[in-house]
């Protein structure tokens, strides 16, 4: 069986949440994988904090996993979602969806003459987890009544008259910001000393883009979250069209600062 190089790493690496990333603030575990509860709308439940965003991954090349590793399918990825939730003190993930795009697409010369086509893709999970403030343990906790959150919001803009759909999720214990204009964040590198992550934000064109468009939209998440300064913004490609990501940064709020 021939297997694909990129599939190597997985060898390796394929424990429960192996294929899973949290970027958001993390706390002590405190429910099991299996106690994790998936909550499909998008409002976050009434008495839950955001503490961040789990991506979890996995990629196959003409339809195969590798050797060693599970299926690549939305199932497991979402099992491992609920793991790496448990990880960082998750109780809830939030409107999970998930995209199955095709990254690579490839012939190779066979002996009668002919070519043989393969196809590379990628599929990828992500979800909000949220952590209870306060939970009674007789009840489960989706049983409570939900609301829309400020802390998680999604929306669709053109730029350059390219359509693209951009969210964010605003980190647990960030003050509200007033929204800037586009024009007014700052890339950096690294979130800068004196300043303050405000959350991730992201960026997807819906059709075939560059990725300078798409990183265009990131810095409009950025400014409607009321950053000063996007760091550690990253992009990559998914086919014809590009999906960025980073961190919303904001200065430090003082008692005297008046609200937005």
């Amino acid at each position: 069986m021939r297997l694909a190089p990129f599939l190597l790493p997985c060898l390796l690496a394929c424990g429960p949440s192996g294929r899973a990333r949290f970027v958001g603030n993390e706390r002590p575990s405190i429910a099991s994988p299996e106690a994790v509860e998936v909550h499909s709308a998008a409002e976050v439940p009434t008495g839950f904090t955001v503490l961040g965003v789990v991506t979890a991954t996995c990629e196959t090349y003409d339809d195969a996993s590798g050797l060693l590793e599970r299926p690549c399918s939305e199932e497991g990825l979402l099992l491992d979602a609920r793991a790496k939730a448990s990880e960082v003190g998750g109780m809830l993930l939030v409107e999970p969806h998930c995209e199955n795009q095709v990254i690579e697409r490839s012939l190779e010369q066979v002996k009668n003459g002919g070519a043989k086509g393969h196809t590379r893709r990628r599929l990828q999970c992500r979800a909000s987890v949220a952590l209870a403030e306060s939970t009674d343990p007789r009840q489960p906790v989706l049983a409570r009544k939900t609301q829309a959150s400020p802390t998680h919001g999604r929306a669709h803009i053109t730029v350059g008259g390219m359509s693209l759909t951009v969210w964010r999720i605003a980190w647990s214990g960030q003050a509200a910001r007033a929204p800037r204009t586009t024009d007014d964040v700052t890339e950096l590198e690294r979130t800068p000393s004196g300043s303050v992550p405000l959350g991730q934000v992201w960026s997807e064109c819906e059709s075939s883009c560059s990725s300078a468009v798409a990183r265009r939209g990131l810095k409009h998440a950025a400014a409607e979250a009321g950053a000063f300064a996007l760091a550690e913004a990253s992009c990559e490609p998914l086919g014809d069209r590009w999906r960025c990501n980073g961190t919303a940064v904001g200065e430090k709020l003082t008692a005297s600062d008046p609200p937005p």
